[in-house]
């Protein structure tokens, strides 16, 4: 497996709808997408099988290396490049613990704001860029 994969809670309403967002802008396919607790995240241990708030998107280098958290979500959104790489970098610029302490407030509320419904693909042609 080369490139990096976005692992992500696959029963979250945000997760599910972020990852169709990231799928319909990533035009040059650079980016794999795998369910946490999935056969590619059993293969890889990103998440050691526990999905919690600070795990609902982990971001797996093509190297090995592993974001969690905000530097999780600037990594995919700096994989899309033009516009959102820039928007990555600027946001870079908040400190970290502002950035996680806000992707955490978000993560943790997500299910009751988003909902927990499993995974709707609107296409079968996004569904197949996923992983197992």
């Amino acid at each position: 497996m080369t490139g990096p994969i976005l692992f992500f809670d696959g029963a979250c309403g945000l997760c599910s709808r972020a990852v169709v967002f990231l799928m319909r802008r990533d035009a040059r396919g650079v980016i794999r997408y795998a369910p946490l607790g999935g056969a590619t995240d059993a293969t890889h241990g990103v998440s050691d099988g526990a999905i919690t708030p600070q795990r609902s998107l982990v971001w797996r280098e093509a190297d090995g290396r592993v974001l969690r958290r905000s530097d999780g979500a600037l990594a995919a959104a700096a994989a899309l490049g033009g516009a959102w790489r820039w928007l990555a970098a600027a946001l870079r610029l908040v400190p970290r613990g502002l950035r996680d302490a806000v992707y955490d407030a978000i993560a943790e509320r997500r299910h009751r704001w988003f909902g927990s419904e499993a995974c709707e693909w609107p296409t079968d042609a996004l569904r197949a860029r996923v992983l197992p």
